[in-house]
């Protein structure tokens, strides 16, 4: 594919994404899966993220800025992600002009009541690639 605009959002943390989104992944799919448990979850070893591992997900996002073909990369992350700041920008700085726009938010926190105190703020995060030719 050779693109304009190649948009990233992969997974901020170790935790992955096809146990919480897997009744999704069936539709789009339209297939007839192996399901498991209570929950009716399809297998997914196989499927597992590396963007999911700290070293595995640089790894990745280098082979991707490296060798896919777009004019801008822009990719959504967040400031608690597994992969440093300093690290994606040294990375996709390789391949051309890097600029980082951040937003702060309210992070989640399932347990805070909605308590301002226990809130605490994080950062989404879009790092803008243009590639140089």
């Amino acid at each position: 594919i050779n693109t304009d605009i190649l948009y990233l959002d992969p997974p901020y943390n170790e935790r992955q994404y096809l146990p919480n989104y897997h009744l999704i992944e069936t539709i789009a799919k339209y297939d007839d899966p192996k399901i498991k448990g209570i929950t009716g979850m399809r297998e997914y070893d196989k499927e597992k993220s590396t963007f999911c591992n700290a070293k595995t997900a640089m790894r990745d996002l280098e082979f991707i800025a490296q060798n896919a073909n777009y004019k801008y990369l822009v990719m959504s992350y967040n400031s608690e992600g597994i992969m440093p700041s300093e690290k994606i920008i040294e990375t996709l700085k390789q391949y051309g002009s890097v600029k980082l726009e951040q937003f702060e938010y309210a992070r989640f926190k399932s347990n805070n009541n909605g308590l301002a105190r226990t809130k605490k703020t994080v950062y989404e995060q879009l790092y803008i690639l243009k590639r140089e030719e």
